[in-house]
């Protein structure tokens, strides 16, 4: 049974987290960032530290290809409504 999150996780992220397979014999470098992602406040030393810097790019590494294959745009019919954050940008919403 996976532990209660902290207060700190987003809802995506304890939904992925819960989502999650269960393992016998989990990944060291996952098991770190998972636990880290479940109370963080308990991790600062971790987060702080350089593993985490060479987790962060041990993880980049492993999931560059399948990032790479994901397509960038999504078609969709219209109507359609997107929310989302336009970080400032109005020309880009009086576009649409």
């Amino acid at each position: 049974q996976r532990e209660r999150m902290g207060r700190n996780a987003s809802f995506t992220t304890r939904s992925v987290l819960r989502n999650l397979p269960e393992d016998d014999a989990p990944h060291p470098l996952a098991q770190r960032i998972v636990d880290m992602f479940k109370d963080p406040s308990a991790h600062m030393d971790y987060l702080n530290s350089q593993q985490f810097a060479k987790d962060l790019i041990k993880l980049n590494h492993k999931v560059k290809a399948i990032l790479e294959r994901e397509p960038r745009v999504a078609f969709l019919q219209s109507p359609a409504y997107i929310f989302g954050d336009i970080h400032g940008n109005l020309e880009d919403l009086h576009f649409f």
